[in-house]
């Protein structure tokens, strides 16, 4: 079942139903007129059964007929009552529905024949409006309704697909909380729709419904291509593209639980069951024969084409052909071309129906042996997308269900979508792994130069990192799967000429982008623990924010000033940045929960810093909202966290009220009202759901790809810089054991502003200063300052340089002075500072590195 906060079409047409009949019924009471109501001995056209459900016992339903409406609406429209205009954009909105399914069956998009492809419910209602919007006086909200009803199912459609948020026009009204009805509260009062049933079969609520669950389908379909789209153009990353489809996947397993629900008919869950079903009515009304197949190789009748792909009818068969071959002991194999020649350069929207039939089986049966093999030796993939999941379930159970369907035809729309761009979504992987993997072994490297290991930081820390540069040789720079396959038919006596490395992960963008995912996930979150346990990053900001205050040089430290607009001066600060190197030192105490230091002084029984700082340090944590969502999925395979809670947090920051929103007018608008509208409501549909996402994730990227591990390093390189210039000092105020680990390096940050706060008051108690009583700049300060300053020349921005070569969001948030600039040039130059000269030419030439 979908979250209570989101809803589907067929969802949203009850609740808009039952929101108008409330309203008719309520209004004319008012009016004096009661309304005729009779207990609904049937349920949707099926014999009421005895409900054992709490719900069900506590929501008796009554029914409604068509003329008692039309008798509440004429003596409203008689009264001197108002009509509010939500109510009209409200049952506009179930008419346009209504009127697409209609258009939909019989694939017409004139209005001549009204009285076929419009059913009397329709008609009645649309009858039912003009007399309300006599009343009202004008059509403000109901004209642009009306246009949308009287468009074509495919111009609708082509509006939805092309526009993230174009779902929102249908919900302009101010006053949405008179239609905001969830399934708890929908009114026990509904439409009598059985009559007009009977007259139109292809209205009845059984295959509405159905036809409102494959249009939602549909949306997301389009609004996953359409991502593609936008993946391939620069705008968007893959993960961002991954993420949406494999949540779109989930969605429609949601969603299709949710329809079959309110349908128990155990036949309906029954392979193909509904796409026979919609194929066979849609067939009957358009005079063509659904069993009639004048192309003995297309399993289905071709002039019925556009509504075979409607309900994924051929991705079911070709899934159902592969069971025939499919047993416990082995796995299919298939000779390559068997099933034909993929031509990547053919153009598919020039295809006929019967070539996309052939092209689409070529692909997909020559990937699912793939998924048979890992089902069988059961493979342990770094993570798991809804897809594969689905389809290594299928090769055992051996079942197709709706929603299976629409998940591989996703993977198969992907593909086509990269067909032209060769192995992009594998190589995007590889950069991203080659990445991880060189800032994993500088941090290899780094450990190493420690006298000590650092008993602050957990064992389990070094396992983790340890495990995805595994997974990285395993999955990217070389192919465990590959291995596997080839000792396995190598057992067999089988050929391995076949065999391709990488085969798997380049015919499987969406996975590609979720491991792509997964490592950023994982070196976010295991950079972030490492600053939180060193706390060298942290300290070292102060430091160079009393540097900035109270400096000569004007230092500049753009990668400090991203770190800090990533995680907020409030957070970093506590409550701001301090002024002063005693301010400093205060906040400082505050923020690491260090002791006074004056168990440091040269006189102290025991000085140094010996230890970490007692009490609990105020850590710095993720503020990627979509990220954090998804933590629990794409890290330990378990659930996506869609809370109300959640999206709020989202809908806040892709907000333009919450975030600077880089993009056109129209786009902020619709950010805007989606905000607008969560805030009074708290209900979404599906697609907006997915649109949100999208742009969350387009947000969170600089977040995502900072380098914790290169910020790590920088400090302690600095650090030990200060430590060699300033030794002497710090044995003069604190004693040669100042320091006797050198993993607690980064402390010498406390040592530094004490030194700076003792040197402030003993200047003020000899006078010297200015009169507002601010304290000469400390020589400490200003030896560190030209520590920084030549350290930073060519090591102050990194990571800004890598954000511009590996973001497809160019804007680095609210890092101070910081200007990135999108030229080809600036990108590469940025690369071979990231990489090695092999990993270099491996990239440009394709080849892996040795």
């Amino acid at each position: 079942m979908l979250p209570k906060f989101l809803y589907g079409s067929y969802k949203r047409y009850k609740a808009d139903t039952s929101a108008f009949v409330d309203w008719l019924i309520e209004t004319a009471k008012k009016c004096g007129y009661d309304a005729k109501v009779h207990e609904a001995s049937q349920v949707d056209g099926k014999p009421k059964k005895k409900q054992k459900s709490k719900q069900s016992a506590e929501t008796p339903k009554h029914k409604i007929t068509l003329k008692e409406l039309s008798v509440l609406s004429s003596v409203i429209a008689k009264s001197t009552f108002d009509v509010p205009a939500v109510i009209l954009t409200t049952v506009r909105r179930a008419i346009s529905l209504r009127k697409r399914c209609a258009k939909w069956f019989f694939a017409s998009t004139e209005s001549s024949s009204a009285n076929q492809t419009h059913s009397h419910f329709i008609t009645v209602l649309e009858e039912l409006c003009e007399l309300l919007e006599r009343k009202l006086g004008k059509r403000t909200l109901g004209t642009h309704l009306k246009s949308i009803e009287d468009a074509s199912h495919e111009q609708v459609l082509s509006t939805l697909s092309n526009n993230s948020f174009a779902a929102l026009s249908l919900e302009e009204a101010t006053e949405l909380e008179a239609t905001e009805v969830s399934t708890a509260e929908v009114s026990r009062i509904e439409i009598d729709e059985e009559e007009d049933d009977m007259e139109s079969p292809y209205a009845s609520m059984l295959i509405f419904s159905f036809f409102c669950l494959f249009e939602d389908l549909h949306n997301m379909r389009n609004f996953v291509s359409q991502s593609v789209t936008e993946y391939l153009e620069g705008k968007i990353d893959l993960m961002n593209v991954s993420v949406v489809a494999d949540t779109a996947v989930q969605l429609s397993k949601q969603l299709i639980d949710e329809v079959l629900q309110a349908w128990p008919d155990e036949d309906l869950k029954k392979d193909q069951s509904l796409q026979n079903l919609m194929c066979m009515t849609a067939s009957a009304f358009r005079g063509k024969d659904w069993f009639d197949k004048p192309d003995p190789t297309i399993p289905f009748n071709i002039e019925m084409g556009d509504v075979a792909d409607w309900c994924y009818f051929p991705t079911s068969v070709l899934l159902a052909s592969f069971r025939g071959v499919l047993n416990d002991n082995d796995t299919p194999v298939f000779r390559k071309g068997y099933f034909g020649i993929y031509d990547a350069n053919a153009r598919r929207e020039r295809m006929s129906a019967s070539q996309r039939f052939h092209e689409d089986k070529i692909i997909l049966l020559e990937l699912l042996p793939e998924f048979a093999f890992m089902q069988r030796i059961k493979v342990d993939l770094p993570v798991q997308d809804e897809i594969t999941r689905g389809l290594i379930n299928f090769v055992k159970d051996k079942k197709v269900p709706v929603w299976l369907c629409f998940a591989t035809q996703i993977l198969l729309d992907v593909h086509h979508g990269l067909r032209h761009s060769g192995s992009k979504a594998f190589n995007d992987l590889r950069l991203t792994a080659l990445r991880t993997g060189k800032t994993i072994e500088e941090y290899w490297d780094l450990s190493k130069t420690f006298v000590n290991k650092p008993g602050f930081w957990p064992k389990q820390g070094e396992e983790v990192i340890k495990d995805v540069h595994t997974s990285i040789k395993s999955w990217v720079t070389e192919d465990a799967l590959y291995e596997l396959k080839r000792l396995s038919l190598t057992k067999k006596q089988l050929t391995t000429t076949n065999l391709q490395k990488n085969y798997f992960m380049k015919s499987h963008g969406i996975l590609c982008g979720l491991v792509m995912f997964n490592f950023t996930l994982q070196m976010q979150r295991i950079g972030l623990s490492l600053i939180n346990q060193w706390y060298d990053v942290v300290q070292l900001a102060y430091l160079y924010n009393v540097i900035q205050q109270t400096g000569v040089k004007g230092l500049r430290w753009p990668d400090m000033d991203l770190f800090i607009g990533i995680h907020g001066e409030e957070r970093m600060f506590i409550g701001g940045r301090p002024k002063t190197a005693n301010e400093s030192l205060k906040k400082l105490y505050m923020a690491t929960g260090a002791t006074d230091v004056s168990n440091f002084a040269r006189d102290s029984r025991n000085p140094g810093l010996g230890s970490r700082p007692n009490g609990k340090a105020r850590l710095m944590e993720s503020n990627a909202v979509v990220a954090n969502m998804f933590e629990a999925r794409y890290l330990e395979n378990g659930q996506s966290k869609f809370s109300v809670d959640n999206v709020d947090k989202l809908l806040k920051e892709i907000s333009p009220k919450g975030s600077k929103r880089n993009g056109d007018a129209s786009t902020t608008s619709d950010l805007q009202l989606m905000h607008d509208r969560w805030e009074s409501m708290h209900r979404l549909g599906a697609l907006q759901l997915l649109a949100a996402l999208k742009q969350g994730l387009y947000t969170e990227e600089p977040q995502l790809q900072f380098n914790y591990f290169g910020m790590h390093k920088r400090c302690i390189e600095i650090l030990r810089r200060i430590q060699t210039k300033e030794n002497h000092k710090f044995e003069q105020y604190y004693t040669s054991r100042y320091m006797p680990d050198d993993t607690l390096i980064s402390n010498l940050v406390i040592l530094i502003l004490n030194v700076a706060r003792n040197s402030g008051m003993a200047s003020q108690m000899m006078g010297i200063g200015s009169v507002s009583g601010t304290s000469q700049v400390s020589r400490m300060i200003l030896s560190c300052e030209d520590v920084m300053y030549e350290y930073l020349k060519t090591n102050g921005d990194k990571n800004c340089k890598e954000l511009k070569a590996f973001c497809k969001n160019k804007s680095l948030g609210d890092a101070r002075g910081i200007e990135v600039e999108s030229k080809q040039y600036g990108y590469w130059f940025s690369m071979e500072e990231v990489f090695n000269p092999a990993d270099m030419a491996s990239l440009e030439t394709g080849i892996p590195s040795a």
